[in-house]
């Protein structure tokens, strides 16, 4: 004859307190239930298309921003303009200029780290910087 054993844990799943109901047999499980009190919290993301491509987040700032062929350097640095880095695996990566001081530069960027936007401060003498772009009227 099979026994069965319920166990009940309280798990928390995005700050809601979810119960787990599991059904074990000595052999694998048959089933396992999730029931929750109330709906899992929503978490916002950004669109992860802007997330996970600096090209795209760079171009969601600045719509006239032109195809990536044509960004090259063609500009000192200010605030506003487009920070071009090229890494030795030949990827190239765009960021916005937010701020400069004598040594350094702060851009705005996404996907220095994978599918992730925040600000980071460059040396200016960065060996992977290629240059600045600004749009010419």
């Amino acid at each position: 004859m099979s026994t069965f054993f319920i166990f009940l844990l309280t798990v928390v799943v995005l700050g809601t307190p979810t119960q787990v109901v599991h059904s074990v047999e000595p052999e694998p499980p048959s089933m396992v239930v999730l029931e929750s009190a109330e709906p899992p919290s929503m978490v916002v993301l950004e669109d992860v298309s802007l997330l996970c491509n600096c090209y795209a987040y760079a171009k969601s700032k600045i719509p006239e921003l032109q195809n990536t062929s044509k960004i090259t350097p063609n500009t000192d640095i200010e605030v506003g303009t487009v920070a071009i880095f090229k890494y030795p695996s030949g990827v190239k990566h765009y960021a916005i200029v937010k701020s400069v001081s004598k040594e350094s530069f702060v851009v705005d960027e996404s996907n220095y780290k994978r599918c992730v936007q925040k600000d980071r401060t460059v040396s200016i003498d960065d060996k992977y910087l290629l240059g600045f772009y600004k749009i010419l009227v």
